[in-house]
């Protein structure tokens, strides 16, 4: 196919898959950059071609990389096109070790005024009863 000119061949198949004859098909920037990678060398010391970097695997790391950057998860949200934001989240998590962290058990109840929440289930008497007792305290 040259620049600017209807695809020479249509088969059946590609009339069933696409709505029109210049339509770009979901897997094709998949496809593209695979043979792209595999046409360059790039990775050739990895055989198995399955195990090389795909086009989503560096499509993540761009994506990890503006969390990184401290962007905003409302426009890494909107730049890589997800509908939910917990899709979004999820290129965040799982790149790097969890670090530890020193925690120490120091909540105090009279900081948590329990009036003001709306429980979804009766809470059970004992409970109930230590919550209230803390409230006259």
């Amino acid at each position: 196919m040259t620049r600017g000119s209807r695809p020479k061949r249509i088969t059946a198949s590609d009339r069933k898959k696409k709505p029109h004859p210049f339509a770009v098909l979901p897997d094709y920037l998949t496809r593209a950059y695979s043979k792209a990678r595999d046409e360059s060398g790039a990775y050739d010391q990895i055989e198995n071609k399955k195990l090389r970097p795909s086009f989503h695997d560096i499509r993540a790391l761009g994506i990890w990389a503006y969390f990184k950057a401290g962007y905003p998860t409302e426009y890494i949200q909107a730049l890589a096109g997800h509908a939910e934001e917990a899709m979004t989240l999820r290129y965040e998590a799982g790149h790097e070790k969890p670090k530890p962290m020193r925690v120490e058990a120091g909540l105090s109840l009279a900081a948590v005024n329990f009036k003001d929440v709306d429980w979804q289930t009766e809470l059970p008497k004992e409970l109930s009863d230590l919550i209230d007792t803390d409230e006259e305290n």
